[in-house]
């Protein structure tokens, strides 16, 4: 008698500068060889799957994670606000610019937002760097993504944990990483007009992550309260977050195989 192995799906949420805690999964899968079938992914999501996805290879990754400081990330991108260039800047580092979906090592999905219809759009093909751009384009930080007819943005408002993506891929077990707030968590920051929207349109981002979570068979959570969307110099936070919560689940993690 011999048994049918698992296709394991890993999706990776929308959340800013929270979702390199995915940087830190993704290293504690690897030190326990936990086989990953397919990768879907929005915004934050998008890119650190889409980039494991062509080059598993975790390292480099968060090689490109250290290249965030706070100095630095304001200078550049806090002067550059609605420029997509700077976004296919940063990810020309760890995505090559003529990469394409359909030559990932491992099967992978992302999904965006067309702003003028309110659809999602599914990316199952073609250039990669564009696909995770338009998956990851968060207002009002960058410009929109412009393909054919389309004016994408950031996939979290309507699909922040795309799960069914995998199931198209022929997963049938699903790790989902949710760095969703519980409700009820008060307000941070400065009372200005852009950080009262902004938390507003998080709250509804986490509302549709919890309840995607109840897709999967194991939901990662990392600890990551303390990190806002946009403070992606706390990537070292983030990271140690997000290997811990997969170190207490470990055990849950190596029977879904």
């Amino acid at each position: 008698m011999f048994f049918k192995r698992n296709k394991i799906g890993l999706t990776l949420v929308a959340g800013g500068a929270k979702g390199l805690a995915h940087v830190g999964v993704l290293k504690v899968l690897e030190k326990y060889e936990i086989p990953i079938h397919s990768i879907a992914g929005c915004s934050i999501g998008a890119i650190v799957g889409g980039a494991y996805a062509y080059n598993p290879d975790i390292d480099a990754i968060e090689k490109f994670a250290l290249n965030f400081n706070k100095k630095d990330w304001i200078k550049t991108v806090g002067k550059n606000l609605f420029n997509k260039q700077i976004l296919r800047d940063l990810l020309s580092e760890i995505i090559p610019p003529d990469a394409r979906i359909e030559d990932c090592k491992i099967p992978f999905r992302c999904n965006s937002v067309d702003i003028l219809t309110g659809r999602e759009i599914v990316f199952r093909k073609g250039n990669l760097l564009q696909a995770i751009m338009a998956s990851s384009a968060l207002p009002p930080v960058f410009r929109e993504v412009r393909i054919k007819d389309y004016r994408l943005m950031d996939g979290g408002a309507l699909n922040p944990a795309p799960n069914s993506l995998l199931k198209e891929l022929g997963a049938n077990k699903i790790i989902m990483v949710s760095i969703a707030e519980s409700p009820g968590t008060k307000f941070r920051g400065k009372y200005s007009k852009f950080n009262l929207l902004h938390h507003y349109s998080m709250n509804a981002t986490a509302q549709l992550i919890r309840l995607a979570e109840q897709d999967a068979d194991v939901v990662i959570r990392p600890d990551v309260g303390t990190i806002d969307t946009l403070e992606f110099w706390k990537w070292q936070l983030a990271i140690d977050e997000g290997e811990q919560a997969t170190e207490d689940l470990i055990k849950s993690i190596r029977r879904l195989r």
